[in-house]
């Protein structure tokens, strides 16, 4: 399978539709963008994406994330007006992986209470 450009199949879209090649091209634009901003911006561990699947965050990669701000946080300096900016984007960074992490954690625990649930069901079943 040849990977298009979306040029192309905001094209070949608008003529299927039979529509204007604009709308669809703000259409898209539009639904890409706001995926864009779900999966950059933290808002929930997984991510369902009609027609493409689940994007999930991987628990391995949040920590590291987490530990390297916290680093970086440690080596700036407030001297100039310019590391404040660079110092509060790191800390609402740090803030959202921290709740994501904290979302992460409930959902797991979650996972593992139906878990043993339905361990638990099994073998009342079995008896």
């Amino acid at each position: 399978m040849i990977p298009k450009k979306s040029k192309v199949i905001v094209e070949i879209t608008a003529k299927e539709m039979e529509k204007d090649i604009n709308l669809v091209r703000d259409i898209t634009s539009f639904y890409w963008e706001t995926i864009r901003k779900n999966l950059s911006g933290l808002v929930s561990p997984v991510i369902k994406i009609n027609g493409l699947g689940t994007m999930n965050i991987r628990p391995i990669k949040l920590v590291r994330a987490v530990t390297d701000y916290n680093a970086i946080l440690k080596y700036i300096t407030p001297k100039h007006y310019q590391s404040f900016a660079k110092i509060k984007d790191l800390e609402s960074k740090l803030e959202r992986l921290n709740k994501m992490t904290v979302l992460f954690d409930e959902t797991k625990i979650k996972r593992a209470n139906i878990k043993t649930k339905r361990d638990e069901q099994d073998k009342k079943n079995l008896e």
